[in-house]
């Protein structure tokens, strides 16, 4: 056991350096992301109630529909003298898709370390006759790059999706239950179910930025690991073997 920093000013150890650092910030850019989004329901004068709130936060693994459920007089805008209750929950499930994401950058994360100690304390066995890590190393490599890929379409699918839940002047005035998202701003024939209600409007949301990073810092991961094969190609006993045999063909001429 020695260490060795010569490997990490290598392109395939610098490029391992940067995959161990941009797949720790991707995961952690999509856990730390969060919005806010909601809407205002503003009631008729006459029933002498200004308006009600119904706001959620959306955080990882990003559950909105089981996010906890606003309580509210039904009908709403009315007082409460003996009405019931219903409770509103915000549809909308994209945690499969932002699990699976940080997932592979938690297991990306975790394989870049092992590698780049591989690569500073036991060089050698990286570069012995037998060139079985490089071997191994080119076969992970290439399944990480198009895990990357996958996980990195995934979550893009899922932040879209939380996108058009988070715009809710396309969904509120949905009155068909099938669905499960009827709220208190239902309408039909064009005019709210509760004639109580004045108007309902979006209170805006917090900002995708972080969501929006974390997507492109996934496809950027995947990017470095397809750059990435062909410098480990060039460490294994493949490459050495088909540039033996490209020596031995007649008329061959060595690059200078």
């Amino acid at each position: 056991m020695g260490f060795d920093v010569e490997p990490l000013k290598e392109p395939r150890g610098f490029l391992r350096l940067m995959q161990w650092f941009l797949a720790m910030i991707a995961f952690a850019t999509c856990c730390d992301f969060s919005v806010k989004f909601g809407f205002r329901v503003t009631c008729k004068e006459e029933t002498n109630i200004t308006s009600t709130l119904f706001i959620t936060e959306a955080t990882y693994p990003f559950s909105v529909d089981e996010n906890h459920a606003t309580e509210y007089e039904t009908p709403v805008c009315s007082p409460p003298a003996g009405n019931k209750k219903e409770k509103f929950t915000f549809p909308g499930d994209f945690s499969s898709d932002a699990e699976f994401f940080v997932f592979v950058g938690v297991i990306t994360w975790l394989y870049c370390a092992a590698t780049l100690a591989l690569y500073v304390f036991y060089s050698y066995l990286y570069n012995d006759e037998q060139k079985s890590y490089p071997k191994i190393d080119l076969i992970i490599a290439i399944v990480l790059a198009f895990t990357w890929l996958v996980a990195s379409s995934a979550w893009a699918n899922g932040l879209n999706g939380l996108k058009s839940t988070a715009d809710v002047q396309s969904w509120i005035y949905n009155a068909d239950e099938s669905d499960g998202i009827k709220g208190p701003c239902a309408k039909q024939n064009g005019n709210f179910i509760s004639t109580n209600v004045e108007n309902c409007s979006s209170t805006g949301d917090s900002g995708f930025g972080k969501g929006n990073a974390s997507v492109c810092l996934g496809f950027l991961n995947c990017f470095l690991w397809i750059c990435s094969t062909w410098f480990i190609y060039k460490e294994t006993s493949w490459f050495r073997a088909r540039q033996q045999a490209q020596q031995a063909q007649p008329g061959f001429q060595s690059e200078i």
